[in-house]
């Protein structure tokens, strides 16, 4: 018998849609998720180890449950507040092997659980809205980033730094559809740099999957990326570090993966961090993103497999494989 599940999601966009996700890939499997604390024969805790406190204030009786935390973390060590909050729970969920290493370190029931990639059908208002708001041209190349400009392990100036040289007589555009806008002293500089404001609905979000070429990420570390594997998912090119927990799903079959090299993390979050992660390789940068357009149709057979190297993360690939760990508790 699958037990009955009760999936808490922590406050953070990019927690609650994978959550989603997560819990559409379990129902999908059969597990019956329940809205309160007496119904669940277990409970998953999705967030970060630093709030798992909270929900044990806000709801008591999840100690007499079964734990299961899902958690990602970038930098190849945790802070110390999160170390001494994994004792909260009996087990750890994580979506890559990169991440597994480092929860590893200080817990001995870490299993890696993939994000789920869920491709919904084309909203064709929302593709419509979306052409308005950049002055879409069927023939212009669209590179495009979907994150926070301000955090510091997206290297963001990294890329908006980068593309105007890049750009320069090419009909080609960046888009950044940015949480929070890059702050003074990042402007654009060339009208072929797009910055889309942070409310736009998933729809929109997908559309721009849709309508984009080539996804960059410049980061210094994912836990797993999320934006990255749905561009690979929508046949797209990715550029993108060489490093973290997208190494699970990106190689040089189906992706354009950029050299770096290991170098000290510093985090612009409210706990203090410390450890290593990737410093990128600007000049591999630059060539794959000029190998990416100059050679667009060559690079056709990567964006094919990039395809189909993620139909192994479905929703019910992955419901099952979460349900397979369930059955072992």
């Amino acid at each position: 018998m699958i037990p009955s599940i009760l999936y808490k999601c922590g406050n953070h966009r990019s927690f609650i849609d994978a959550g989603k996700a997560n819990i559409k890939a379990l129902e999908t499997s059969g597990v019956k998720i329940v809205p309160c604390f007496d119904q669940a024969d277990l409970v998953i805790l999705h967030d970060m180890p630093i709030f798992f406190p909270r929900h044990f204030m806000l709801n008591p009786k999840i100690t007499e449950k079964y734990i299961i935390a899902y958690s990602v973390w970038e930098t190849d060590c945790l802070p110390d507040a999160f170390k001494h909050n994994l004792r909260f729970v009996d087990e750890i969920w994580t979506p890559s092997t990169y991440c597994k290493a480092v929860f590893g370190d200080h817990h001995d029931n870490v299993h890696v659980m993939p994000h789920v990639t869920d491709i919904p059908p084309l909203n064709e208002k929302a593709l419509d809205i979306l052409k308005d708001m950049i002055d879409f041209k069927e023939d212009e190349f669209y590179f495009y980033t979907i994150a926070d400009a301000t955090a510091r392990r997206k290297n963001l100036p990294i890329a908006l730094r980068m593309f105007p040289q890049l750009l320069r007589g090419r009909n080609a555009r960046y888009i950044l559809k940015t949480d929070v806008l890059p702050p003074h002293g990042w402007e654009p500089g060339t009208d072929q740099i797009t910055i889309l404001p942070s409310s736009l609905s998933t729809e929109i979000i997908h559309a721009l999957h849709h309508i984009g070429h080539c996804y960059v990420s410049p980061h210094a570390s994912e836990g797993w990326g999320l934006c990255l594997s749905d561009a690979m998912a929508h046949g797209n090119l990715v550029v993108a570090t060489d490093y973290g927990g997208n190494t699970d799903f990106m190689n040089s079959r189906n992706s354009l993966p950029v050299n770096f090299q290991i170098a000290p993390a510093h985090m612009n979050t409210p706990f203090p961090s410390s450890g290593n992660w990737a410093s990128i390789d600007r000049q591999h940068l630059m060539d794959c993103l000029m190998h990416a357009i100059d050679d667009w149709d060559a690079l056709k057979p990567l964006r094919d497999r990039a395809a189909l190297d993620s139909q192994q993360f479905d929703v019910s690939t992955i419901g099952q494989q979460m349900v397979n760990r369930i059955k072992q508790i």
